[in-house]
């Protein structure tokens, strides 16, 4: 489901620039763009933290066998991540931003913690995936009380100061309390689940 998300995302992007759009057609495109960024950032990162390897693609409609290993797939999350965070920056139009961002997201979604995320919101948004990028594939054992355990044999990296004072950082800058997300919810009827 990660590879049809990424592929989806890719057939808009590459569509995007060619759609005429009424307004202020770079907000509306830029909001899109950074959605797509969102979502492959986020595919990429399932992806590179569940299995040993995978694949990238970034082309709409093309296979391959190619097989990287997990930290390049997430290396493609954190660019992708990173991505949608400056196409954020690009966007000075929050009225048009907001309009595109909450017909993006389906309205029974937009309840609770789920709803129209601010760019401030969406950028700490990021900030606090790219964290989880780092602790979800990062080793930092800790076995039986004994902080400097170690794992051999792995194909993860450890833990290194640099990657804690990033996480710190991010973490920092990441989801503040009242702030949205982006949620998966299941109404009676029509759900995407």
């Amino acid at each position: 489901n990660m590879y049809a998300l990424n592929n989806a995302c890719n057939t808009v992007l590459s569509q995007i620039d060619g759609v005429n759009f009424s307004g202020d057609a770079s907000a509306k495109i830029n909001t899109l763009k950074a959605w797509c960024y969102w979502w492959k950032g986020y595919a990429y990162a399932s992806i590179g933290s569940m299995y040993y390897s995978g694949i990238i693609i970034d082309k709409a409609g093309i296979g391959s066998n190619n097989y990287v290993l997990h930290s390049e797939v997430i290396n493609q999350s954190n660019l992708f991540l990173n991505l949608a965070a400056t196409t954020l920056a690009n966007i000075t139009n929050t009225i048009v931003y907001q309009d595109m961002l909450g017909k993006l997201i389906p309205a029974f979604c937009q309840v609770g913690n789920g709803g129209v995320l601010t760019q401030d919101m969406w950028r700490r948004n990021i900030n606090t995936m790219l964290a989880r990028n780092i602790l979800e594939n990062k080793l930092s054992p800790f076995v039986n009380g004994n902080p400097n355990a170690t794992i051999t044999k792995s194909s993860t990296s450890a833990m290194t100061p640099a990657d804690w004072n990033s996480v710190l950082t991010y973490a920092t800058n990441g989801i503040k309390t009242g702030d949205y997300i982006f949620t998966g919810r299941s109404p009676a009827i029509n759900y995407f689940f």
